[in-house]
């Protein structure tokens, strides 16, 4: 019998079987992959497979029966661990899981699907601002971005957030086209909405880009301004207005999530 699913990440197998005459013989191999429930159970056998139950109870105690399967796409990546990164996006988790032990980035329940949160934490002198960006670098001035072959007149998206009074979220877009910045556009978000509204601002651009660097913080990165405890953004769907229909970020929905573990 073969059961198999075309979204499994990592599995985990047990070798059983029955002994005649110092040997075992019909050994099944069961792989028992965790991915939305899914068990692939895929018999083997074989003539001879000799095995001490010592060395057995070590290899089904130890981490070596413990592995990640790949994937084909990598939107698909799964591991183990205890705090969320959203696929392809770079967040502040690195900066708080080391400073603060603990995640300023995080998913949550979105229109459909998941969102993102990103959360400002501060603890004793430190403090982090939850943030999402798509690049790495001084953004800025300009350093980093993904490709961006379009020639958006808005952005849109679904928002809600909690934050202090004196406190500013914020949107920051970088266009460029062969290096140089073209524009530079940031959208800022005050006081409190409870539930998810979607939210449009127009985009002028005069050449169509090549690059976009994208990052939303939940405070004021700009001028450190109002930064409180506990001020939070969340964020779903973000998407341009290009020729009429809405041009989706790489994993704009926020639905691909892969775990990590702390350190």
């Amino acid at each position: 019998m073969h059961v198999s699913h075309a979204y499994l990440y990592s599995s985990l197998i047990f070798i059983v079987g029955s002994k005649t005459k110092k040997q075992f013989r019909n050994v099944l191999i069961i792989s028992i992959r965790f991915s939305f429930g899914i068990v692939d159970l895929q018999p083997m056998h074989c003539k001879t497979f000799r095995i001490s139950i010592a060395i057995l109870s070590l290899i089904l105690s130890s981490n070596i029966l413990l592995a990640q399967e790949g994937s084909s796409d990598p939107n698909e990546t799964w591991n183990l661990g205890n705090y969320g990164e959203a696929f392809g996006w770079i967040s502040s988790n690195d900066v708080s899981i080391n400073k603060l032990g603990l995640a300023t980035v995080s998913e949550v329940q979105g229109i459909v699907g998941s969102g993102v949160r990103m959360q400002t934490l501060i603890k004793g002198k430190d403090t982090v601002l939850g943030m999402i960006s798509n690049t790495r670098g001084a953004i800025l001035n300009g350093e980093g971005g993904l490709p961006f072959p379009y020639k958006p007149v808005g952005m849109h998206g679904y928002y809600r957030y909690h934050l202090a009074d004196d406190d500013t979220a914020m949107l920051l877009l970088v266009f460029k086209r062969q290096d140089t910045i073209i524009n530079k556009i940031t959208y800022k978000i005050k006081g409190q909405q409870a539930t998810y509204t979607p939210f449009t601002f127009p985009i002028s651009l005069d050449k169509t880009p090549d690059t976009l660097i994208f990052q939303a913080t939940a405070g004021n990165f700009i001028s450190k301004l109002g930064i409180a405890h506990g001020s939070y953004l969340e964020l779903d769907s973000l998407s341009f207005i290009s020729d009429g229909k809405l041009v989706l970020l790489p994993n704009g929905n926020f639905d691909n999530w892969v775990l990590h573990r702390k350190n």
